[in-house]
């Protein structure tokens, strides 16, 4: 309990262990869970101030490492959970799956008409060699999260085969980030890195969009497979 300690003037010696240990404990566990966890990762190391300290798993096995480094106050990695507020955000999403259920087992009986597209003009024609340009490939999200400086964005960890990328969608209007994960996902692998409000995003997922509402393009597909 380092803050009871801090209260005590005569154990500040005792008080600079436990941090330093605390620290060193946080290093490790940030190269553990990098696999799988990428971005908390990520987070951990730029508060303990060792975001630009290549990530090796060598450095598991060696204690005391940090050493004048200064740590930097970030926002809470894993904030507490509000039990009501998920609760309710549950039980939504399962009416709204019930609702699309109860459609669909009606479209099946013939009680609804099937929704017509919306007319919407297509692009002028392009050369073959155009469109081979593009790297299509499918994709798995993995983790999806809100855009801390953008209400309308939301940041996918999406894996392609044996790399994971960070890619930024302005979808956030038309799906909660947990309806998101674990969704296949069809994207463009070549498209040039860019920045959005600060996070780097590394290629663009594609949607369907009528004009009211957005899907997944999907597929049944592995991620990392090429889309041709």
């Amino acid at each position: 309990m380092p803050w009871a300690l801090a209260k005590d003037p005569e154990k500040k010696d005792r008080l600079d262990t436990v941090m330093h240990n605390l620290a060193e404990a946080l290093r490790i566990v940030s190269i553990l869970i990098y696999p799988f966890m990428h971005s908390t990762s990520e987070k951990m190391r730029e508060q303990l101030g060792i975001a630009d300290v290549e990530i090796r798993w060598e450095d598991t096995f060696t204690f005391d490492v940090l050493e004048g480094n200064t740590v930097k106050k970030g926002d809470a990695i894993f904030p507490r959970m509000d039990v009501e507020k998920e609760l309710a955000a549950l039980e939504e999403m399962q009416k709204a799956q019930m609702e699309e259920a109860a459609k669909a087992a009606a479209a099946l009986n013939g009680e609804e008409a099937e929704e017509e597209a919306p007319e919407i003009p297509f692009k002028d024609y392009i050369e073959f060699d155009d469109f081979e340009k593009i790297d299509f490939r499918v994709g798995k999200i993995l983790s999806a999260e809100k855009h801390p400086k953008a209400d309308k964005l939301l940041v996918f960890q999406v894996k392609l085969g044996k790399e994971t990328r960070q890619i930024i969608s302005g979808v956030a209007e038309h799906f909660k980030p947990e309806e998101c994960v674990g969704q296949k996902v069809l994207v463009v692998c070549n498209l040039k890195p860019r920045k959005l409000r600060g996070l780097e995003s590394h290629g663009m997922i594609m949607f369907a969009d009528n004009g009211d509402r957005m899907e997944f393009m999907t597929t049944i597909a592995r991620d990392g497979e090429i889309v041709c």
